[in-house]
Order: C-alpha cells, then sequence, then structure tokens
C-alpha cells in the first residue's frame, strides 16, 4: 500500500475535510504551475508588456520588506476567486506570480520554505 493511501486510511474521517480532493487538486495545480513557470529573463521582458501585472504572493511583511518594483501584494492564503476578481477584474490580464521560491540572493525578505534533511 501506497504511503498516500495509508494516510488516507489512517485519517480520521470528517466531512469538512476531502483529503483525496485536496491531494487530487495539489497535483492538477502543480502540473498546471510546471507548464505555465517562466524564466527570470522572460518574466523581466513580460512584466512590462501592456495588460500584465505582477503579483507578490508572500506575506505584507515581507512584500514591505522588499519586493519587485510595481509589484502588488495579495497573500498566498488570501487568494480566492474573490480576491483575485477585486484586486484584477480584467480577466485578460496577464498575472505574473512570484513568492520565496524565485530569489536567491535575499534570505530575509525571500526564507528558503526548502525542507533540509538532515
Amino acid at each position: 500500500m501506497s504511503m498516500l493511501a495509508l494516510l488516507l486510511a489512517a485519517a480520521i474521517q470528517n466531512p469538512a475535510i476531502d483529503m483525496r480532493g485536496y491531494l487530487t487538486m495539489a497535483n492538477e495545480a502543480a502540473a498546471y504551475r510546471e507548464s505555465h513557470r517562466v524564466s527570470e529573463e522572460d518574466f523581466i521582458r513580460m512584466s512590462e508588456e501592456d495588460g500584465t501585472i505582477i503579483l507578490d504572493a508572500r506575506s505584507r511583511q515581507k512584500f514591505e520588506e522588499l519586493h519587485v518594483r510595481g509589484a502588488v501584494n495579495l497573500s498566498f492564503p488570501d487568494i480566492t476567486i474573490d480576491s483575485l476578481r477585486e484586486l484584477i477584474p480584467d480577466r485578460e490580464t496577464r498575472i505574473l506570480i512570484y513568492c520565496n521560491n524565485n530569489f536567491l540572493n535575499a534570505p530575509d525578505a525571500f526564507p528558503s520554505k526548502l525542507a533540509r534533511r538532515r
């Protein structure tokens, strides 16, 4: 039995939690994300084009510490259909998103979220 199957089998039943649905959606989102990633060079080029918004998905605190010029902040936990619709009403707007994982040389403003193995 896979680790995923063991976790699902051992989960306490709660009708408000759909772990299988969450994992399915997370896998779909991961595939979508991977197919839409761009290089830093392309990000910079695209960010200068009309109809593009740069979205910083980090906390307000980290955004205020340091951010890409022209970016707007919407923390990842607050990203919903409604919050995006309010912030970016035009559905044709290209959205370039960045977070902690996109920068290597500013560990205070962009801390790594990688788990370190011992």
